[in-house]
């Protein structure tokens, strides 16, 4: 109970002490690993607090204290990272966030030291980052459209190609997989498939724009319906010129073309 009161005045410190004392206070094994992975979450918000103000000393003992309480609590993972990297320390931030990329898949993970290498113009270390982070990626699919986006930006056409495609099975029909399989086969020289992808976004985006407005409360719909479903109107939906005009139909295959999600 006391927890609660010192958790809405965020004396984190207090918390985790209080937490600390709980655990030791519990033998159930399953309630004792439930109130730990708690106690990783308050280390956190007591780390947050303290970085904050500017206050290192300790810091990253405390850090290394939360992960031993979760390992799985990615969070601290991040931070540890963060915190190597703002002591001049990359090359640790690199491995932390590593192994923290290869257990959990998160993509922030990918994105940090990617920020590393471009710091310094090291394209290549760039390129094997994302080329390593495939033998993971069925964890998290998305990781292949992004990872196929970057490897597509340094010049690697061939593997953007191969990359992006895994993801059909995940993202066939998506305006992000259209859109990375797009560039990539526009960059590739595959110009007739790009064609066929610019076609079919054009045609998907003209069946979602709205051609029908209420005229009791002017609510749009794609296709034609007997009553309007927002104010209950029988007969009411009538279709709308208007509307076609504000879609502006002239830009739909250019907006693929250019770049742009449609």
């Amino acid at each position: 109970e006391s927890n609660k009161i010192l958790i809405q005045l965020k004396e984190w410190k207090l918390v985790v002490e209080n937490q600390k004392r709980l655990i030791a206070l519990t033998y159930e094994s399953e309630e004792k690993h439930k109130e730990s992975k708690e106690l990783a979450r308050y280390v956190y918000e007591a780390i947050l607090l303290q970085w904050s103000r500017d206050e290192m000393n300790d810091l990253e003992h405390l850090i290394k204290e939360g992960i031993s309480y979760d390992e799985t609590f990615m969070p601290l993972h991040l931070i540890l990272g963060e915190y190597y990297e703002r002591n001049g320390k990359g090359k640790k931030a690199l491995k932390v966030w590593w192994r923290a990329y290869v257990e959990s898949a998160q993509v922030i993970f990918l994105k940090k030291m990617e920020e590393i290498h471009r710091s310094t113009n090291d394209t290549e270390k760039v390129y094997a980052l994302y080329y390593d982070a495939l033998g993971y990626a069925d964890k998290n699919p998305i990781i292949y459209l992004i990872a196929g986006k970057v490897v597509m930006e340094l010049g690697k056409q061939g593997l953007a190609v191969r990359t992006i495609e895994k993801t059909k099975r995940h993202f066939h029909g998506t305006k992000a997989y259209n859109l990375a399989l797009f560039e990539t086969y526009r960059n590739s020289g595959k110009i007739a498939e790009a064609e066929e992808i610019s076609l079919n976004a054009a045609k998907e985006a003209w069946n979602n724009i709205p051609k029908y407005r209420c005229t009791a409360c002017s609510a749009t719909y794609d296709e034609w319906q007997v009553r309007c479903t927002s104010c209950n109107s029988l007969d009411t939906l009538r279709f709308s010129t208007s509307l076609l005009s504000e879609s502006s139909p002239e830009s739909l295959p250019q907006a693929t073309l250019s770049g742009e999600v449609i």
